[in-house]
C-alpha cells in the first residue's frame, strides 16, 4: 500500500504537495550550494545582478543537472504556485537567489495588473496573484535584512 502524500489543501483543492515540493527543493538546494554559490564573487555579478553571460552559463549547468525550470514536471504538468515557492526558497540560498525572486515578484505583479485590467492570458492568473505576498515575503527573508 502506497503512503499518502503529504498534501495540504484548502476547500478540497490541493495547495502544496510537500513530498513532491520537498524532493525537488532538495535537488535545487544541492545545486545552489555546490554550483551557484561558487559564482557569488564572480566579476560578472554587478550592482544590477549577474551578466547575461553568467546567467547563460549557470542555466546551462542547471539544465544538465536537471534543475532548470523545476516548476514544470516531466509529464508537462506544473507545480502549484505554492509548491513553486517551496522550491524557490531553496534557490534563494545564494545571494543570487533573492535577485531572481525579486524578478519573479515583478513578473507576478505584472500578472496582477493584467488581471485587474481584465486582459490576463492565463486561466491561472488569480492563483499566481494570490501567491504574490508569499513570494514578496520569501524574497525579503532571503535578503537577510531585519
Amino acid at each position: 500500500m502506497a503512503a499518502t502524500p503529504n498534501v495540504s489543501s484548502s476547500k478540497g483543492h490541493p495547495i502544496v504537495n510537500l513530498d513532491r515540493a520537498g524532493e525537488i527543493a532538495g535537488r535545487v538546494e544541492r545545486f545552489v550550494r555546490s554550483v551557484v554559490a561558487t559564482y557569488e564573487g564572480d566579476s560578472r555579478v554587478g550592482s544590477h545582478g549577474p551578466s547575461e553571460e553568467l546567467v547563460g552559463e549557470v542555466r546551462a549547468k542547471a539544465r544538465v543537472a536537471g534543475v532548470l525550470t523545476r516548476h514544470i514536471l516531466a509529464d508537462g504538468s506544473h507545480l502549484t504556485h505554492r509548491e513553486t515557492a517551496v522550491v524557490l526558497r531553496a534557490a534563494g540560498l545564494s545571494t543570487l537567489g533573492p535577485f531572481n525572486m525579486f524578478r519573479l515578484a515583478a513578473i507576478f505583479h505584472g500578472i496582477k495588473g493584467r488581471l485587474i485590467r481584465g486582459n490576463s492570458a492565463s486561466a491561472h492568473a488569480a492563483d499566481a496573484v494570490a501567491t504574490l505576498p508569499l513570494i514578496a515575503e520569501q524574497t525579503w527573508l532571503q535578503t537577510g535584512a531585519d
